[in-house]
């Protein structure tokens, strides 16, 4: 049986220190955004989650999450997120402000498995979605470029393999084009109702 774990990074998907505006309180709960990525990670089945970032969960968020049976670490970090990341057959990497259906990821984890992909990115191929940089051919993600096919949600999962070749990258999507080069990152759709962005991460 394959282990899983997942990697959360605080910092935009580009490297850059988010607004600590962007990881307040979010809906009724009062949860962390930060918070709340975690728990759509541990009901999708991840128990092990490593958050990354100049910005961080507090003490007492972690200690949320661990009651629930988080096994959680994190690491105060200006970019290369995945220099930390836990050792696991699969790695989920997710940003902080995604909120996405837990169904969604396992759905991304349980197609990536089935097609052996060393790598997957969740994409948007919606028309209407917002900076669609991803260019595709045969399913496999192959630039980041304007006028693409998709809009990347850089949801990707990953295995040891492709780790070992990103595990240097500054940011993640650093990491994400570098294995588009290598052509071993695949992209997986997300159905529209699966996925809501709550605060701007720039362009690809």
């Amino acid at each position: 049986m394959n282990t899983i774990a997942a990697v959360i990074f605080t910092d935009a998907p580009d490297g850059l220190q988010k607004e600590s505006a962007d990881l307040v309180s979010v809906g009724s709960a009062g949860l962390s955004v930060t918070e709340r990525a975690m728990l759509s990670a541990y009901e999708a089945g991840i128990d092990r989650v490593h958050v990354t970032g100049q910005q961080l969960p507090d003490e007492a968020s972690l200690a949320r999450l661990r009651q629930r049976g988080l096994h959680v670490t994190a690491t105060r970090r200006r970019g290369s997120p995945f220099l930390d990341a836990p050792t696991a057959d699969v790695l989920l990497m997710m940003p902080a402000d995604a909120v996405i259906e837990p169904a969604t990821l396992v759905a991304l984890i349980e197609r990536s498995s089935l097609s052996a992909s060393p790598a997957a990115l969740l994409i948007d191929q919606r028309p209407e979605a917002p900076n669609r940089l991803v260019k595709l051919s045969k399913g496999r993600v192959t630039s980041f470029l304007a006028d693409g096919d998709a809009a990347s949600t850089d949801i990707a999962v990953i295995s040891p393999e492709a780790l070992f070749m990103v595990h240097d990258a500054w940011s993640a999507r650093q990491a994400y084009r570098r294995l588009a080069r290598f052509g071993i990152l695949f992209a997986f759709d997300a159905a529209p109702s699966g996925l809501v962005r709550l605060t701007s991460t720039g362009n690809a």
